[in-house]
């Protein structure tokens, strides 16, 4: 990343102990790895980046106030004439709960029945007090339930002293959500038996080189498009009860964020097979934008192609007005296998 991320703060949250509430077994993890990745490849100082984790030496604890602390902290040094604050990350992943469309209550750990509101951040409240305050690029990632709760609709930020000013000129807030409204965030054992989010585990394949273009730079927008993909994949593979749909809105400019540069698209070997007589294969993306055009051989009816993980159209042409063509959405295969595209005709 360019030397602008040394001006780039963060606020990573994992909360899996809860006292009074049902206990997780991914967040702390989860936070370390997006935490992990802030630091190496973010390109953020490490000092720059802020953990609060729950522990069970320290139950219920973090408590909103720890969280309003560390935001005064990374706004103080913000706001210094030195530093010139760029961008902003918070990251949460726990309990939640949420009272409408574009709203989610991050539980904190001592949060119990009865005294919801007291212990949750209104992560509303906060993202609109932060619109406010130095950082002109916002990222906001939850992994978290929405299940809707007629009464719990969380704290607003006690640093908020000048609510009536105006929003930062130029501001883009970027807000993932793991679960749409009224849904539940999954979590199964995906990786050595250890249990991780759904969201958070196609987060960080995005970032990771799943959501790289082809100049290997990784996008806020293209990072959306294939987190909201590769959950849906991800419930489906798992055997998830309901369904989960990732959500991503973005407040003021509408403008992707540059996330990663020089990142290595990871992309997945396609076997295809087409009609006889065919004269090119052509791969195109979700935008029309062709991505390779290959000629091929007299006779040949197959080819191995290694494509991104994305929305892609195949097309076999044999003259300009023949075509046969499929449409696939390209996601990691775990077992290393070669996904196979028919196009009409058969290997040899």
């Amino acid at each position: 990343m360019s030397a602008s991320a040394n001006h780039d703060y963060a606020l990573v949250i994992g909360i899996d102990h809860y006292p009074h509430l049902k206990e997780l077994e991914g967040p702390v993890k989860d936070a370390k790895r997006v935490a992990d990745w802030l630091e190496l490849h973010g390109g953020l100082p490490r000092e720059n980046v802020k953990r609060i984790e729950s522990s069970r030496a320290h139950q219920g604890q973090p408590v909103l106030a720890e969280v309003d602390v560390a935001l005064e902290e990374i706004l103080t040094r913000a706001e210094a004439p030195a530093s010139a604050g760029r961008r902003l990350y918070i990251y949460f992943a726990g309990h939640g709960m949420s009272q409408e469309l574009e709203h989610v209550a991050l539980f904190m750990a001592d949060a119990a029945e009865g005294r919801y509101n007291r212990a949750a951040a209104n992560a509303v409240e906060y993202r609109k007090a932060l619109a406010r305050r130095v950082f002109r690029e916002q990222i906001y990632l939850f992994d978290c339930c929405r299940r809707y709760d007629a009464v719990t609709w969380g704290t607003k930020p006690n640093w908020d002293t000048h609510p009536k000013e105006k929003n930062l000129t130029g501001l883009v807030q970027v807000v993932m959500f793991a679960a749409g409204f009224q849904e539940a965030a999954w979590e199964r054992r995906m990786h050595y038996d250890e249990r991780h989010g759904l969201f958070t585990e196609a987060l960080m394949e995005g970032l990771d080189g799943a959501a790289a273009s082809q100049n290997r730079i990784v996008t806020s927008d293209r990072l959306a498009s294939y987190v909201q993909r590769r959950v849906e994949d991800l419930a489906r593979r798992w055997k998830v009860e309901e369904d989960q749909n990732c959500e991503c809105v973005v407040y003021g400019r509408q403008r992707p964020l540059i996330l990663a540069t020089d990142v290595d698209q990871r992309v997945q070997s396609v076997t295809v097979t087409f009609p006889k007589g065919t004269k090119h294969l052509i791969v195109t993306d979700e935008g029309g934008e062709t991505l390779t055009a290959i000629p091929v051989r007299p006779h040949d009816t197959d080819a191995v192609l290694d494509l991104p993980l994305a929305w892609l159209k195949i097309t076999a042409e044999s003259t300009a007005s023949t075509r046969a063509s499929k449409v696939i959405d390209l996601m990691p295969d775990e077992g290393n296998t070669t996904y196979l595209v028919d196009l009409g005709g058969s290997a040899p």
